[in-house]
């Protein structure tokens, strides 16, 4: 009897938990980034006026199509943080940005004074914006070991050149180094 009522209250508190709805958490001053709803909430934190802040992803991911959500630097600002993609994978569908008039992207501009490494994305970007790149439309920091593999439509003619698989502009000071890209632009 003791051993089943044990069984029954282990079961109850893992179904309890495994309801719980987790929220994104900080560990050393670095964001631990495990899912769509973290990375929504990490976006929120940077958009909102915290340019400085470092994250780290902690599971694959597949973001979608809500470019609105998650893109981070929008409508006009600079990421300055660490982002850490730790290896793993962020699976995108984007359109176009709302809110930004560029391109669709993860980041709408990386900052001199920011990293973004070990990230691998992968997916589909579509577009009639310039600057469209599956991590930066455009960056004057560091993008170190990433990967991109996406594919890119452009709904109308892009006269500028300006769709790539890392980064749709690089500034003055940029350094894209160690990154692999297989894009397909049609």
């Amino acid at each position: 009897m003791r051993k089943r009522l044990l069984n029954l209250c282990l079961a109850a508190l893992l179904s309890v938990a495994s309801t719980a709805a987790w929220a994104l958490t900080e560990v050393g001053g670095i964001y631990q980034i495990g899912s769509a709803a973290d990375y929504a909430e990490f976006a929120a934190l940077v958009n909102g006026g915290q340019w400085r802040l470092n994250a780290i992803l902690t599971a694959d991911i597949d973001l979608g199509t809500d470019i609105d959500l998650y893109k981070i630097g929008v409508p006009s600002g600079e990421y300055l943080g660490v982002f850490d993609g730790a290896g793993h994978t962020l699976t995108i569908d984007f359109p176009d940005c709302s809110k930004d008039n560029q391109g669709p992207a993860l980041f709408r501009s990386v900052g001199r004074c920011s990293v973004i490494k070990r990230l691998k994305v992968q997916g589909s970007l579509t577009t009639a914006k310039q600057h469209a790149a599956a991590i930066a439309n455009f960056s004057g920091g560091v993008i170190r070991d990433c990967w991109a593999d996406v594919t890119i439509t452009a709904t109308t003619t892009l006269s500028d050149g300006s769709a790539a698989a890392i980064v749709g502009q690089c500034n003055k000071c940029s350094v894209v180094e160690n990154c692999l890209a297989k894009v397909v632009i049609d």
